[in-house]
Order: C-alpha cells, then structure tokens, then sequence
C-alpha cells in the first residue's frame, strides 16, 4: 500500500504515538502470555478439586478446604460451581414424537424472512433503498490492527 498522507488539521507528535503503540503492543503481548497462564492454572485447580473436594449434595457443586487462609483477600476454600444447561437433541425429539403421534401438535410454525426475496424485491424495484436500507441497518465498526513494514498485520 505505500507511505500514506495524515490528514494536515492538526500537528501530531509522532515520537509520542510510537511510544504509546509500543507500550499497547507490550501490555497486549503479555495479556496473551497472562491469559494462557490464568486458563491453565484454572484449570489445574480445577482438576484438584473435583479429585480431592467434597460434593454438596444439594447442588452437586464440590468444595476443597485450604486449611489456613491464602493471599490478601483471605480464600479459604475452592467451589467448582455446578451449573446444568438443557440442550435439545432435534433428531430425538422427533423420532420420539412421531412414533408416539405428538409430532404434529408439538410443532410451531414461525414465519421467516426471506432476506434473498427482499433484496430481489428491491432490484425489481418494488422496494425503494430508503424502505431497503431501513430493514437491513448497517453498523459500522473499526478494529485497531497494527501493520508491519511490509503492510501485514503483526500478531
């Protein structure tokens, strides 16, 4: 892409934008390397405490007693948190449905939108693009990338 022109409103000290990119830049490397370490070590303890921890029978969340209060904020113990999600197997559901006859009694309708129809509707000029453009808003987003010399975006 080349050397690119600034827009010429104001002056821009230069020497402080690189300082403040290569300053992001460290802080964002070493988010990645913080990370990493959060996950793994989550899930070290995580791994501990369903080995070694107690299980309340009334929520299936299990607890590890450190014994002495650890850091600061004084953690005494460790929970891994139950929590149960309820998915839905479609294949099941319908196989189980029909072969009882409730198939057609547990369906809904729901009309759907043919984007594809809409847009066909506005280049055979039945729909204006004002009407277009008022039923599919655009949301405009920018993401900071970072180019090397060579105009690839570092990582």
């Amino acid at each position: 892409m080349g050397r690119l022109r600034r827009r010429e409103e104001e002056e821009i000290d230069l020497n402080r934008l690189r300082q403040d990119v290569n300053g992001w830049w460290a802080i964002k490397a070493q988010s990645k390397l913080i990370a990493k370490h959060l996950s793994d070590g989550r899930d070290t303890l995580m791994k501990i405490v369903q080995r070694h921890g107690i299980t309340d029978p009334t929520n299936g969340s299990i607890f590890l007693d450190l014994d002495e209060p650890v850091s600061d904020r004084k953690i005494l113990k460790l929970k891994a948190q139950r929590s149960v999600t309820n998915g839905l197997n479609p294949d099941a559901a319908e196989q189980i449905l029909k072969a009882k006859g409730l198939w057609d009694e547990m369906i809904e309708w729901v009309p759907q939108l043919d984007q594809g129809k809409v847009h066909a509707a506005f280049y055979d000029k039945k729909i204006s693009e004002d009407e277009l453009s008022r039923m599919f808003p655009q949301a405009i987003h920018f993401s900071l990338i970072l180019l090397d010399d060579s105009d690839k975006p570092v990582s």
